[in-house]
């Protein structure tokens, strides 16, 4: 395929060394795919100067994490964010493919950067005065910070078990996002087409998700609903692997991702209510900083483990030893003394 071809505005071929760099654009991600290249693409090629941008871009990606501001700790603030975020995820997945189609894919990344800039500027414009942070004994280094932030989470009883617990979640989710869109396309024949709107359906199951969660816990408890979503969510797997090209797989498979991601909403909300409702309020910054990027951080290397199992292993049965960890997060959170939490903890407990 020539390296600037556009399939349906999502897929963007750029070829480098005879090898060949699949991008898509989905929304705010541009993730970048190398693949080897065919005998009859061996030959020289000249657009060598449009994947490193690719990459880059891809790269930049990579290190923005979307992090919820301060307000979010209000638990109805709370609630309204975790809706917010999977519908903007369903509705940045249409329009991200529409200005691809119209506009291309290099500009499409040029107006995702854009509107970057323009959230700067809007969040620059904000001019109301916020209160004083309560801080956790005196200033520091910022080492000296970040040390104290990993010890209190450590050690804390709640916290550490549901950091523990996410962070094998994300670890484990990121494996398998890696290889399955790759196996929607390849295996499957799947067009650009089918692969948006299953994402998309996808994150409309995080909205009910979120939608659903605060009565869900007010009813049957805060570790119930953890459980239970982390239970069902290897399920949700199987339509992806028992699936067979056709109309019939693409209903299966958008049926499991949306109660895959429902249930993602649903534990990890709760996950976070509980551990900004148990964590000092001079810790918040520290705890929430700490778990970002311990949980986060498994996400390039869960990459690299896909990239390595798909090769060496198959994409299928990779996506089945990925289905089989899943369970992994359910049985860390089983052993430990947060499965009998039958309430959100309402106040912080003493320094530790």
């Amino acid at each position: 395929m020539p390296g600037d071809e556009r399939d349906d505005g999502v897929r963007v071929y750029n070829e480098i060394s005879g090898g060949r760099f699949h991008t898509v654009v989905q929304g705010h991600r541009v993730e970048v795919h190398f693949t080897s290249p065919r005998p009859q693409e061996q030959q020289a090629r000249s657009r060598t100067g449009r994947a490193l941008p690719a990459a880059v871009c891809a790269a930049v990606g990579l290190a923005l994490f979307h992090r919820p501001p301060a307000w979010a700790s209000w638990p109805p603030a709370r609630r309204w964010w975790s809706a917010h975020v999977p519908s903007s995820d369903s509705a940045g997945s249409q329009l991200g493919g529409a200005v691809v189609a119209v506009l291309g894919a290099a500009r499409a990344v040029c107006l995702d950067v854009a509107s970057y800039l323009a959230c700067v500027l809007l969040l620059g414009s904000i001019r109301t005065p916020e209160p004083t942070p309560v801080r956790a004994g005196a200033k520091g280094s910022l080492i000296g910070e970040m040390k104290q932030g990993v010890l209190y989470v450590v050690r804390h009883p709640t916290i550490r078990p549901l950091l523990l617990t996410g962070t094998a979640y994300t670890g484990v989710f990121a494996l398998l996002t890696t290889l399955w869109s790759v196996y929607l396309l390849r295996e499957l024949h799947y067009s650009p087409t089918a692969l948006g709107t299953l994402l998309s359906v996808a994150a409309l199951g995080g909205v009910a998700g979120a939608l659903t969660v605060c009565r869900l816990v007010d009813r049957y408890g805060p570790a119930r609903v953890m459980l239970t979503a982390l239970a069902i969510t290897p399920f949700t797997e199987l339509p992806l692997l028992l699936a067979a090209p056709g109309h019939g797989g693409q209903v299966g498979i958008a049926a499991g991702l949306f109660v895959q991601l429902a249930c993602a909403t649903a534990q990890g909300s709760t996950q976070r209510s509980i551990r900004q409702a148990v964590c000092e309020p001079g810790m918040q910054g520290r705890m929430l900083a700490t778990g970002q990027w311990i949980t986060y951080g498994t996400r390039p290397l869960a990459a690299l483990l896909a990239g390595a199992a798909g090769t060496w292993l198959g994409l299928w049965n990779s996506l089945a030893l990925g289905t089989l960890a899943l369970t992994t997060p359910f049985l860390v959170l089983l052993a430990s003394s947060l499965r009998t939490m039958h309430q959100t903890p309402a106040t912080p407990p003493a320094t530790i």
